[in-house]
């Protein structure tokens, strides 16, 4: 049972609307900004930096990576020596989002979650009170009668606003797909009801598998979205003939596949082809163009 097949049953049995209800919200007046600006076609590149010297010991190779943490040297090492193929740089930025270690059982707790790039994960847990300001709601949501469709209406930062709205634009115009968003901010407390109601048909530990404890959750941010075309299944999307260009498009505006199916280690996620998250632009252009994660991002350096 996947995460949104979930969701939908506890939507049906609780009859709960998900989103900034008896909130303060800006809602969407129908108004977008003029995108008439041509977008660079954007290119994916997998060539690995070779810049290390030969020459140089293992420690030297990896102490002249600008993003190297002298905490972890041993960490380093001991990746280093189970992964001998990699790069000093890969070594590091691997390390650096301490998927080379478990997973903890108590993840912990982000203190300022404020930015576009704050990471929430199965070792990263945002507060319970955490909620993110200036919401509004999203474009193009789906309805009821569609398929995994959240229902009422579904909210996102202002920041991602305008983004999402020009993704969703830029889809119907290059694509002629209708991008929709089936869910988006979701609170603490709803996420720790949807993984209640999980509970009632599979074990905790199938539970977790699954679906993010509460505070785990990237929706919760107010910076996630699910989404789908048209009348597809959410969780048939990957099938579309243009998907390749979907994600291409949606790192043109700030949006970057969260869970790619290569990188469960780091992010910690089964793949989710349905689930994106706003980086802003730069990040996300430079993300998409390295096949990199949001957690390999960050762990090379890069804060803000």
């Amino acid at each position: 049972m996947t995460e949104m097949l979930i969701v939908i049953g506890l939507a049906v049995v609780l009859i709960v609307l998900p989103g900034c209800q008896g909130k303060s919200s800006k809602e969407d007046n129908g108004t977008q900004n003029d995108n008439s600006s041509e977008k660079a076609t954007l290119k994916r590149s997998d060539d690995k930096d070779d810049s290390s010297t030969e020459s140089a010991s293992p420690e030297e190779q990896l102490e002249t990576v600008s993003f190297y943490d002298d905490g972890k040297k041993d960490r380093y090492a001991a990746y280093w020596k189970d992964n001998p193929n990699e790069s000093a740089e890969e070594v590091v930025s691997y390390v650096n989002t301490d998927a080379d270690e478990p997973l903890p059982d108590d993840p912990e707790e982000i203190s300022m979650p404020t930015t576009v790039l704050t990471i929430a994960n199965k070792r990263h847990a945002l507060p319970a009170d955490y909620e993110p300001k200036d919401m509004v709601r999203v474009p193009q949501p789906c309805s009821e009668s569609d398929f995994s469709c959240y229902l009422g209406d579904q909210f996102i930062q202002e920041v991602a606003y305008q983004p999402l709205n020009d993704w969703t634009d830029a889809v119907e115009a290059e694509l002629g797909h209708t991008l929709k968003t089936i869910a988006a901010y979701r609170s603490y407390s709803y996420q720790q009801s949807v993984f209640d109601y999980a509970l009632t048909s599979m074990s905790e530990e199938e539970a977790r598998k699954v679906i993010a404890m509460p505070g785990l959750s990237e929706h919760q941010l107010g910076l996630a979205v699910d989404v789908t075309v048209d009348d597809v299944r959410y969780d048939q999307l990957e099938s579309i003939s243009d998907y390749k260009v979907l994600l291409e498009i949606a790192a043109q505006y700030g949006f970057i596949l969260r869970y790619p199916a290569d990188k469960t280690a780091i992010t910690g996620y089964d793949h989710e082809s349905w689930h994106f998250r706003y980086v802003g632009e730069e990040a996300a252009q430079t993300i998409y163009q390295n096949n990199w994660t949001l957690e390999e991002y960050v762990g090379r350096g890069n804060r803000s």
